[in-house]
C-alpha cells in the first residue's frame, strides 16, 4: 500500500449455520499505489553568459588540478610547453599580431612576458588552421599533430552557421575532450562573441560553457566583451581595429575595438595557464 507490495488483510463478511453475521480476514493482494515524484519547478538552463567571467580563473582548485593532471601526462608525451595552437575556427586569427613587435602594452605591462613566451604560436594560427583544414584532418588529429601543450577550441558558429543542432556540437565535443584530455593537451572552450542576446547564441554557448564546467576545464567568454559593451561587437564578430596599425594597440584608444580586447582576454587566460600550471615556480 502507498507505493509498496506488501500483502493487505480485507475484511469479508460470512454467516454462520445459524444465519448470524461472521467477520472473517482474509489475505488478499493489493497492487501498488503510483506516488507520483514531487514536481520539480520549471528551470531555465540557459546560462547567462554576460554574468560568466572573461576567462576561468585557476585558482579554482577542481579546474587547476584538472588542468595540472593534463599538462602533467602531455610532457610525458613530449609537448611542447612553450607553444599553444587554435582549432575549430579562424575568429582567433586576430591573436596573430601579438606575434610581432608592434604590440602596446601600455595598459597591460604584465602580460608582455606572457606574449614573449608563447610567441611561436601566434604568428601560425591560421597558416595552422588551413593545413588542417586542407589536409581533411579530424580535430583531434590536428591538435595532436601540432604538438602544442594548450589548443582553443572554437567550434561554436561552425556549428551554428551550418545548421546543426546544439545536441550534435555537445557530442562530438565531449568527444574531442577526452581524447584531448588522454593526450595531455589543455584544451581551452572557446564562447561564441555574438550577436548579443541572440537566442541561437545562448544555446550554442551553454553547451559550451557546460561542457567546461563538466570536464573542468578553462574557458575564455568572448561573449562577455560584447554583453559588457555593445559597441565592442560587428554583428557576430568583435570589431575590428579600421586601420591595422592599431591592431595589437593595449592603449585606452586600442581598447575600443573588440578584437583588442580579445586578444588582452587571451593573454589573461595563457598567463593562468603558464603561472599556475606550466610554470608555478618558476
Amino acid at each position: 500500500i502507498n507505493g509498496c507490495d506488501y500483502p493487505a488483510y480485507q475484511a469479508t463478511t460470512n454467516t454462520d449455520k445459524n444465519g448470524a453475521p461472521l467477520q472473517i480476514a482474509q489475505q488478499v493482494q493489493v497492487a501498488p499505489t503510483d506516488v507520483p515524484p514531487p514536481t520539480a519547478p520549471p528551470q531555465n538552463d540557459t546560462i547567462d553568459l554576460a554574468g560568466v567571467p572573461l576567462f576561468t580563473n585557476l585558482d579554482n582548485q577542481g579546474v587547476r588540478a584538472k588542468v595540472t593532471d593534463i599538462f602533467n601526462r602531455g610532457k610525458q608525451n613530449g609537448l611542447v610547453k612553450e607553444d599553444f595552437s587554435v582549432i575549430g575556427e579562424k575568429t582567433l586569427t586576430f591573436a596573430q599580431v601579438l606575434g610581432g613587435q608592434a604590440v602596446n602594452f601600455e595598459t597591460v605591462p604584465d602580460l608582455q612576458p606572457i606574449a614573449q613566451y608563447f610567441a611561436a604560436g601566434f604568428p601560425i594560427i591560421g597558416q595552422r588552421i588551413d593545413k588542417c583544414n586542407n589536409d581533411s584532418l579530424q580535430l583531434y588529429d590536428c591538435a595532436a599533430g601540432l604538438n602544442a601543450a594548450v589548443t582553443f577550441i572554437d567550434l561554436g558558429n561552425a556549428y551554428r552557421l551550418t545548421g546543426q543542432p546544439p545536441e550534435q556540437m555537445r557530442a562530438d565535443l565531449d568527444n574531442l575532450l577526452n581524447q584531448l584530455e588522454q593526450r595531455g593537451i589543455i584544451p581551452v572552450l572557446v564562447t561564441i562573441p555574438g550577436p548579443f542576446n541572440d537566442p541561437g547564441v545562448a544555446q550554442f554557448n551553454t553547451v559550451i560553457a557546460r561542457l567546461a564546467q563538466d570536464h573542468q576545464l578553462p574557458l575564455l567568454n568572448l561573449y562577455k566583451i560584447g554583453a559588457d559593451n555593445p559597441a565592442l561587437l560587428n554583428g557576430d564578430r568583435l570589431s575590428t581595429p579600421p586601420d591595422p596599425i592599431n591592431a595589437g594597440d593595449f592603449s585606452a584608444n586600442g581598447l575600443q575595438f573588440g578584437e583588442n580586447n580579445a586578444n588582452v582576454a587571451i593573454l589573461r587566460m595563457l598567463k593562468e595557464i603558464k603561472e599556475k600550471v606550466i610554470d608555478p615556480n618558476p
